[in-house]
């Protein structure tokens, strides 16, 4: 695993316990390691004054694996069945739903033992939420985001091409974003830049600029995750799939980096939650403050009402 800290990243989930501030609400979390009970009351004491952290912890199960190795929760519990069972026993099956950080088969299966609503996508719909299903998203919806590919790109070949008919089109560009289909924390994210060999090469002919790019991808690509070197990324590339496009440009200070929550229901309704901005370190999320800045949150806000429903028209 390439991401420090990454076992932690299910402690985001901790925002759940915020249900509890409905007093007839129960909530059943389930994690891969022990969770402190100081740091649960800690989250339940933001809970409203006449909700108190006792009467909130009385309607909160907790459900630790304790098991840390790379598996998924939901991969865990579905090896445990007496843990199921702890959990069915725990649930009123005709209002309960689930809610997951990744939504895949697994979680579907996990949704289906249980016989309860899963709040998210098999691995088909899956397909929306990856950096090529995004881009496709945000063209057919008609929101502004920088030029690049659309089509599934799996190999050298395929990204050179891309990457070389992105360079004819925006001439004026001095980088190129490349990103891993599926990845997060911009830990899949690298960076080409477009110097005078390579724009010399692209007056030239195809077949040099394409050399020249290949060359580059070998030999210069500037990852955002340490230690990486092109044969470790293009294994991952050629398994996830990827896409390239411009690198936004401008001064560090002046460029935020925005975000829309909203939930689709079943009925194609789009229901914004919050705006938030995500905090940043050399492309790397490491937190955010809510809400977003609010010379632009009407603007995201908007977008993410047309994301919305056209992924609702992909029965997301």
């Amino acid at each position: 695993v390439k991401i420090p800290g990454v076992a932690g990243y299910e402690l985001r989930m901790l925002w759940h316990l915020y249900f509890l501030r409905a007093r007839k609400m129960h909530v059943v979390m389930c994690t891969s390691q022990y969770i402190p009970e100081e740091l649960i009351k800690y989250y339940l004491s933001y809970l409203p004054g006449d909700i108190s952290v006792e009467d909130a912890r009385s309607r909160l199960t907790m459900v630790c694996c304790n098991d840390m190795t790379s598996r998924s929760v939901t991969e865990k519990l579905l090896t445990r069945p007496r843990t199921l069972q702890r959990i069915k026993n725990c649930i009123e099956w005709d209002k309960a739903a689930m809610t997951c950080f990744n939504s895949t088969d697994a979680e579907v299966e996990l949704a289906k033992s249980l016989n309860i609503p899963l709040f998210g996508n098999d691995t088909q719909g899956a397909f929306w939420g990856t950096k090529t299903g995004n881009r496709q998203v945000f063209l057919d919806a008609g929101v502004d985001h920088p030029d690049g590919s659309y089509r599934e790109i799996f190999t050298e070949e395929e990204l050179c091409e891309e990457i070389l008919a992105l360079l004819k089109r925006c001439p004026s560009a001095r980088k190129i974003m490349v990103k891993l289909n599926d990845s997060f924390s911009g830990e899949g994210n690298t960076v080409l830049r477009v110097d005078e060999t390579l724009q010399e090469a692209l007056k030239d002919s195809d077949q040099k600029a394409k050399m020249v790019i290949t060359e580059k991808l070998h030999n210069s690509l500037e990852f955002v995750a340490p230690g990486l070197t092109w044969a470790r990324y293009y294994t991952q590339f050629q398994n996830l799939g990827g896409i390239c496009e411009v690198f936004v440009e401008g001064a560090a200070e002046a460029k935020t980096s925005p975000s829309c929550q909203a939930f689709l229901n079943n009925n194609g309704d789009v229901r914004i939650l919050a705006t938030h901005e995500q905090m940043l370190n050399n492309q790397i999320y490491v937190g955010c403050k809510f809400p977003a800045n609010e010379e632009y949150a009407k603007d995201i806000v908007t977008m993410t009402m047309k994301i919305g429903e056209e992924l609702s028209k992909r029965d997301v």
